[in-house]
């Protein structure tokens, strides 16, 4: 999940690709972001997390880059890496009372802030092209 895939989705930014869309977009990654979406759990879902032996879980393709997952408030995944799938269970945060509302809350931390942070640390490595500090986070490019 991209916060500017999202946002395009949205119709909140234009094509970073056409004309010179992305130069009026930077800011983008250079801000922290919340996605925030409340669900119900459908009568399957609910017997799964009632069964001591079910499992109830969310998965991820990728989260972009540095992001925390909470369900109704707990804590239940921080990734660090946009190209490692994750399955976490949200068996032991969901309310199981039918017609029970829950709440997904997904905090991005700006992976730029977060690079330049890492290289601050760790040092400048050499590139051929481009800001160096995007060594130290695994994102895809949009270039």
């Amino acid at each position: 999940m991209a916060v500017v895939s999202l946002e395009l989705a949205a119709g909140l930014l234009p094509d970073a690709f056409t004309d010179d869309n992305e130069n009026s977009q930077q800011w983008v990654g250079d801000v922290d972001w919340e996605y925030r979406c409340v669900f119900d759990l459908t009568d399957l879902e609910l017997a799964f997390a009632a069964d001591p032996h079910g499992t109830l879980e969310l998965a991820f393709d990728g989260l972009d880059t540095v992001a925390s997952v909470f369900v109704n408030g707990k804590l239940l995944l921080e990734s660090n890496n946009m190209f490692i799938p994750a399955r976490v269970s949200i068996k032991d945060a969901v309310k199981l009372d039918p017609g029970s509302e829950n709440t997904l809350l997904i905090r991005f931390s700006s992976a730029t802030r977060v690079a330049k942070g890492r290289e601050a640390v760790y040092g400048r490595r050499s590139v051929w092209n481009g800001d160096a500090s995007r060594i130290y986070v695994r994102k895809e490019s949009l270039r």
